[in-house]
């Protein structure tokens, strides 16, 4: 898939899985060998319903079907790296002081290299201002740097 959405071996992507409800044969094969394909392609391959964020840019989108069964299937996004936000926590710690959406937009907003040098610099926290509202965005509590940050995969 990598020549058909031109990009290169050295380019930082994230590849997502979406298994339909009556994936059985597939499930297995993710399963079994997800720390491998991992390995394979180098970079996060990881679940798009725990891991794919709502602003995630797709580079490009496959469908492969089992041949032994047409309803045995998986859809592959191949995304740009993004910021991971972790709504529940946002929500928990802020309330509804701030929409998680204005977090995530202005998180994405800056450069991954940006953003972990911040990190560095700052503990693992970064203080902001969104809204008139003070917030202290933690590291690996609020957002991550991107999905192979979250997974730790």
């Amino acid at each position: 898939m990598r020549k058909s959405t031109g990009i290169s071996i050295d380019d930082k992507i994230e590849v997502f899985y979406k298994l339909t409800d009556s994936s059985k044969m597939l499930n297995k094969v993710i399963d079994a060998h997800a720390a491998k394909i991992r390995k394979a392609i180098r970079m996060p391959f990881l679940s798009a319903a725990e891991f794919m964020q709502p602003n995630v840019v797709i580079i490009g989108k496959t469908e492969y079907e089992a041949p032994e069964d047409s309803s045995d299937k998986i859809e592959l996004f191949v995304c740009k790296p993004c910021v991971q936000v972790d709504e529940s926590k946002l929500k928990k710690d802020f309330g509804d002081s701030i929409a998680v959406s204005t977090v995530r937009t202005y998180l994405s907003s800056i450069s991954k290299d940006v953003l972990a040098k911040m990190v560095k610099d700052n503990g693992g926290v970064i203080t902001v201002n969104l809204d008139k509202t003070e917030l202290k965005l933690k590291h690996k509590e609020h957002f991550y740097l991107d999905a192979g940050d979250k997974s730790g995969k």
